[in-house]
């Protein structure tokens, strides 16, 4: 269950799209990715499970065994993945569309994103206000709405 808002997050600039971090403590992390057209995030492992719910248009999730993939998946909007601890993997957007997925860690994981964060740039609320991304905000409000709507106690 998602229960976070897209505009309740930090904002992170990556050269591969944007990073919102909306929940990071001790014992879990909950965010979501925006990942540009044709980029690729490279494999990472987390000390702890995860799970990624494709929200916007189509991924695809890569598993790696050392450096060979050994599992890849397409995720279009609505699919979920679930991680083991300690599992390499990686996001890829082969499309010209929007790509967001919601990523949730359970566990600490607070030290690898504190480092991640050193080598990204926070955006402020007007530069996120002019990146486009409001409207990723107002469609997962929607979604959310609707997801209620159907499933009654969201």
């Amino acid at each position: 269950m998602i229960i976070i808002e897209p505009e309740d997050c930090e904002a992170w600039q990556m050269p591969e799209g944007l990073l919102l971090i909306g929940r990071l403590d001790p014992f879990a992390a909950q965010g979501f990715v925006d990942l540009l057209p044709q980029k690729f995030l490279p494999p990472r492992s987390r000390p702890v499970p995860g799970i990624f719910k494709q929200m916007a248009g189509t991924s695809v999730f890569k598993v790696y065994e050392g450096e060979a993939v050994k599992s890849e998946r397409e995720l279009k909007t609505g699919d979920a993945v679930k991680i083991p601890p300690q599992t390499p993997h990686s996001l890829e957007n082969r499309t010209q569309d929007k790509c967001v997925v919601y990523w949730k860690f359970d566990g600490n994981v607070e030290e690898d994103f504190e480092k991640l964060k050193q080598t990204l740039s926070k955006l402020t609320f007007q530069a996120r206000e002019k990146s486009g991304y409001k409207d990723l905000f107002e469609q997962h409000s929607r979604r959310r709405q609707e997801d209620a709507q159907v499933l009654g106690d969201y």
